[in-house]
C-alpha cells in the first residue's frame, strides 16, 4: 500500500507541476498579446515620465549646485569687501606718506637754500672781515710812518 500511495504522490505531483507548466506559459503568452497590442502612446508616455524623472533629478541636483555656489558667492564677495576695505586704507596711508615725504623734502630744499644763502653771507662777512682787517693794519701802518700822529 505505501507503493501505492507513493506512486500516486508522484503522479499528483507531475500532473499538478505539468498544469502549472501550462498556465505559466499561457500567462507569458497572454503578456506577451497584450505588449503587442499596446498603444504606442503608452510607450510614449512611460518615456516620459521615466524623462521627467531624469529631469527632476537634474533640477534638483542643480538647485543644490545653485545653493552651493550662492554662499560661495557670498563668502567670496564677504573677502572681497574686506580686502578692498584694506587696500583702501593702504592707499590713504600711502597717500598721507607721500604727502609728508614732499613737505619733508620741501623743508629740506629751503633748509639747503637758507643754508647756501647764509655761506653766502658768511663768506661775505668773511671777506670783509679780511678787507677791514688789511685797513685796519694798512691805517695802523700809516700811523706809524707818520711822525706827526707819533707825537701827537
Amino acid at each position: 500500500m505505501n507503493v501505492l500511495l507513493g506512486l500516486s504522490f508522484l503522479v499528483a505531483c507531475a500532473l499538478s507541476a505539468g498544469i502549472g507548466a501550462l498556465v505559466m506559459r499561457g500567462m507569458i503568452r497572454r503578456r506577451q498579446e497584450i505588449a503587442d497590442r499596446e498603444d504606442s502612446r503608452d510607450t510614449q508616455i512611460r518615456e516620459l515620465l521615466a524623462a521627467l524623472k531624469v529631469a527632476r533629478t537634474d533640477a534638483k541636483r542643480a538647485r543644490e549646485q545653485a545653493a552651493e555656489t550662492t554662499s560661495v558667492m557670498a563668502q567670496s564677495k564677504t573677502e572681497f569687501e574686506t580686502t578692498r576695505q584694506a587696500l583702501e586704507a593702504a592707499q590713504q596711508q600711502h597717500e598721507e606718506t607721500r604727502q609728508l615725504l614732499q613737505s619733508e623734502i620741501d623743508q629740506k630744499s629751503a633748509l639747503r637754500d637758507q643754508l647756501e644763502a647764509m655761506r653766502r653771507e658768511c663768506e661775505t662777512f668773511k671777506s670783509r672781515a679780511q678787507e677791514l682787517e688789511l685797513e685796519l693794519s694798512v691805517s695802523q701802518t700809516k700811523d706809524l710812518l707818520d711822525p706827526k700822529k707819533q707825537l701827537g
